[in-house]
């Protein structure tokens, strides 16, 4: 492919330029610069800094990474390189899956150079350059059907929102939109001599959010717009000075932006082809002439120094992303075309990028041979919390609730209100380097909280618990289970089983300290137990019979129990004493069909019950003497990811990927517990007193992934996929404070047992301690 040079005459609209206020990374000061070990980023001195970067995960390969795509719902990334597409979780950055096509000859290269999935996922579209389309069906790791139509090799793919459209755009000058279920495709083709002889090859495309356009970035500097039912051309933009390498459309459609090799952006107001759309259908000329208003650049993006070749737009439309053969990427304000943030770490160009649709992360493809993901926090947030308290979105029920009745929730579904011209009172405010505190307005503030220790890991860290006297935290990750002293935040040990599988990831699942404290158990992805003597740093004995990875684990108060949750479905009781087991398996059929692996597991204070949450969306509560189930609570509509009780064991809080908690009053299981003894069904007809939901607490906007319950009963606290932490009211279901800082979901939360530390662990590789006071006099 050639690169062809037309020189064009400056279009004579007003411009915006960012070109002086490029900041220069070696001149800025330290606090405009963040760094980690093989990348850093600057942050321009001259704007306010709203945005806050980390690198997550780096995603090794075999050959150039040509394209990044995320998933509809960012929990996947896929990657294109050399005979191979990759799909990797975004949380955890393992691959997931390789797709490869067997039947392709073996001689020579054949790079993926698009990726895109589907909009529900199940689906990945991948073009190649053996001229190509091939759809994979992700599941089943085979090809469901092949597009073939083009003569040359194919450089970009979008589907249309409902999936049921595939646009192509080639090498060969044309773009194809390919109809899914019809299995028909159209050819739109320019008939421009002079593009023609100036090699018009097609090298990106993209359909509009609302399905009617696709826009066509070309290798003679032009982007053509075209009408996707009639096929006619409707808008030829011309500015750039080099081939035009990527474009995408804001997240309205009235926006486009491209880039181009004139190492230029250019922001297009292309809102006259929503409000003509009816107009240039009928065009039979498909020119420009019957829109009200004529499409035009309205801002130059100024400050890579080589190749444009991939942008990116972020879901609110806030920001704009760019990657260059500089091996850079940029942050730009789409509104301002002022850049906030150049990250460098790449070492060769910077060829794909991408944004999640849920705007938290940020993917890169590169001639290195890597592709990375990046957290992304935009302060801006703090704002929208305080707007989230002052309308009231968040919503409590305190009367009993039927326990199978629908969850009724706020009318937003919980989502924050986007009003950036918000601002948070100095008073309701509490802010550090890398996290803040925002107080709700609308009860009276009894707590404060300071972030004192952030404890960086190698990997994710899944889970995080206290000791007993407080004095230690111990935290989960790839292979090693470490513990720190709360009072210095310093390593005191290191627990890894090194007689383990070194060939593949053994994260901790979950760790749970014995009530001495002498000894830590971990449960990991081996199905293991381990129970570690701490002082010693060996393995005491260990626990096998689970057949999937080992969730969840609780000791009971004497020390004699440990309770373990697994994906296998079961909850097991250990005897430490007799070294014994008991399974406790459901055998409700339709429940095994929903495949109710266990997420966590409580053992109540007085030793006599354990909680189970499951992932087909109950709570079950069984006697742990009997092995009975004695209750099942019904009420969350997705998955129960953890369960916690109440110090007095009269109240159960269980947190969902439903986004909101639940507190269950199970006070009826304790009067009740003598007939449950003597009952052989093992059913709930003898209890004096059901068990029912009398709150729900909604406010988060994702998944509730860790619950904890404060020592004295007041107060819960809940981590979830949103990466904030919530405080609540136990007794009224009250927000008191939302505590935002890490960069990416908060897995696991944990209170100390004096009540005065909250420890949580994150996607981001950090754990952290903070110390929180409780003036409940005020």
């Amino acid at each position: 492919m050639s690169y062809f040079v037309e020189n064009i005459a400056e279009i004579t609209v007003p411009l915006k330029s960012n070109a002086q206020n490029d900041p220069d990374p070696h001149s800025v000061p330290p606090e405009f610069k963040k760094e980690g070990a093989d990348w850093v980023a600057v942050f321009n001195p001259k704007v306010r800094r709203v945005l806050d970067v980390s690198l997550m995960h780096t995603l090794m390969h075999e050959s150039v990474v040509c394209c990044v795509r995320f998933s509809a719902d960012g929990k996947y990334l896929a990657t294109g390189c050399n005979r191979t597409a990759q799909i990797y979780d975004t949380t955890t950055g393992l691959k997931t899956c390789v797709l490869a096509d067997e039947s392709a000859g073996k001689v020579g290269d054949l790079y993926i150079r698009s990726v895109c999935f589907s909009p529900d996922g199940k689906y990945l579209a991948t073009g190649a350059e053996d001229k190509q389309i091939r759809i994979w069906d992700i599941g089943k790791k085979r090809i469901r059907h092949i597009f073939d139509g083009h003569k040359q090799e194919i450089y970009s793919l979008d589907f249309s929102l409902d999936g049921r459209l595939l646009v192509s755009g080639s090498g060969d000058r044309t773009a194809r939109i390919w109809d899914i279920v019809e299995n028909t495709s159209k050819v739109l083709t320019i008939n421009d001599p002079d593009a023609l002889n100036n090699d018009a090859y097609v090298s990106s495309v993209v359909i509009s959010p609302n399905g009617q356009l696709v826009a066509v970035g070309y290798l003679d500097t032009f982007v053509r717009i075209w009408d996707i039912s009639t096929g006619h051309l409707v808008e030829r933009l011309g500015g750039h000075r080099d081939s035009v390498y990527s474009v995408a459309f804001t997240p309205d459609g009235k926006g486009l932006v491209s880039g181009s090799l004139d190492k230029t952006l250019k922001y297009w107001d292309v809102s006259g082809l929503l409000a003509g759309g009816t107009k240039h259908k009928d065009s039979s000329a498909n020119g420009r002439k019957d829109l009200q208003k004529p499409s035009q650049c309205t801002m130059n993006f100024v400050g890579h120094t080589d190749f444009v070749l991939s942008v990116a737009v972020s879901p609110d439309g806030q920001w704009i992303v760019s990657g260059s053969k500089d091996r850079g990427v940029q942050f730009w304000d789409a509104h301002s075309a002022m850049m906030q943030c150049m990250l460098q770490g790449h070492k060769n160009s910077v060829i794909s990028v991408d944004l999640s649709p849920v705007g938290n992360m940020l993917a890169t493809g590169s001639g290195d041979r890597q592709a990375r993901i990046c957290a992304l926090f935009i302060k801006s947030e703090i704002y929208k919390i305080h707007a989230f308290f002052l309308s009231g979105s968040y919503q409590t029920t305190t009367s009993a609730l039927d326990s199978i009745a629908p969850v009724s929730t706020a009318p937003n579904n919980g989502q924050l209100p986007d009003d950036p011209d918000l601002s948070v009172p100095l008073e309701l405010e509490k802010e550090g380097a890398d996290w803040v505190a925002v107080f709700n307005p609308k009860v009276k503030r009894v707590l404060d909280v300071s972030l004192v220790y952030t404890l960086m890991h190698e990997s994710i860290v899944r889970c995080v618990r206290f000791s007993t006297d407080g004095k230690y935290l111990a935290t989960g990750c790839n292979r090693t289970a470490q513990i720190y002293d709360t009072k210095t935040g310093l390593k005191t040990c290191v627990l890894a089983d090194e007689s383990a599988d070194k060939a593949r990831d053994l994260y901790i699942r979950s760790i749970c300290f014995s009530p001495d404290g002498k000894y830590l158990a971990t449960g990991a992805d081996d199905n293991l137990i381990r129970i570690w003597d701490i002082a010693k740093e060996r393995m005491r004995t260990t626990f096998d019979g689970h057949h999937q990875e080992v969730y969840s684990m609780d000791f009971s108060i004497d020390g004699r129990l440990i309770a373990s949750g697994s994906g296998d479905a079961t909850v097991r009781i250990w005897d430490m004493v007799e070294n014994t087991c008991k399974v406790l398996a459901i055998d409700d059929p339709d429940a095994l069909k929903n495949d109710p692996g266990v997420a966590s597991v409580a053992i109540s204070p007085n030793g006599q019950l354990v909680a189970a949450g499951y992932l087909d969306t109950f709570v079950r509560i069984w006697d742990i003497s009997t092995g009975h189930l004695i209750e099942r609570l019904r009420g969350h509509q997705d998955s129960v990811y953890s369960v916690t009780f109440t110090p007095d064991g009269k109240g159960l809080v269980s947190g969902s990927l439903d986004k909101t908690l639940k507190y269950w009053d199970v006070s009826g299981l304790l009067s009740g517990r003598e007939n449950r003894r003597n009952s052989p069904e093992n059913e709930k007809k003898d209890l004096q007193k059901p068990s029912h939901c009398t709150m729900n607490f909604v406010g988060h906007t994702d998944y509730v992934l860790s619950v904890a319950v404060s020592p004295d009963g007041q107060w819960v606290v809940s981590g979830s996929k949103d990466r904030g932490v919530q405080f609540w009211d136990a007794h009224s279901a009250m927000m008191q404070c939302m505590l935002q800082g890490h960069k990416n979901s908060v897995l696991s939360v944990d209170l100390s047992p004096a009540g005065n530390m909250l420890a949580t662990g994150s996607g981001d590789w950090q754990a952290r301690i903070c110390v929180l006071f409780i003036n409940s006099e005020i």
